[in-house]
C-alpha cells in the first residue's frame, strides 16, 4: 500500500505530530460497516470509516471497480 509513495512520505506520517493525518488517511481507506463489493453497485455513493464521502464507479470499466477514481485492489476484507 506505501510502495507508491514519495521517499520520505512514511516516515513523515508515523510522527507523533501526524499521527491524525495517518490515522484520517487509513480510516478513508475503510467502511465502517460491512459492505460487499458486490452491494455497492446499487449503492453508489458509501462513506468512508473517517466520516467522509466516497463516490463507487463501477461503470464497466475493463479493470475493475474504482472508488473516488482509485482502484480497488483488494475488496471484502475484514479491516
Amino acid at each position: 500500500m506505501f510502495g507508491k509513495l514519495q521517499e520520505g512520505i512514511v516516515e513523515t506520517l508515523l510522527m507523533p505530530e501526524n499521527l491524525g493525518t495517518l490515522a484520517d488517511i487509513l480510516l478513508y481507506h475503510a467502511t465502517p460497516v460491512k459492505k460487499r463489493a458486490g452491494r455497492l453497485l446499487f449503492e453508489g455513493d458509501i462513506t468512508m470509516a473517517n466520516g467522509h464521502p466516497a463516490e463507487v464507479d463501477f461503470s464497466f470499466r475493463p479493470f475493475g471497480v474504482f472508488i473516488n477514481e482509485a482502484k480497488v485492489i483488494s475488496a471484502n476484507k475484514r479491516a
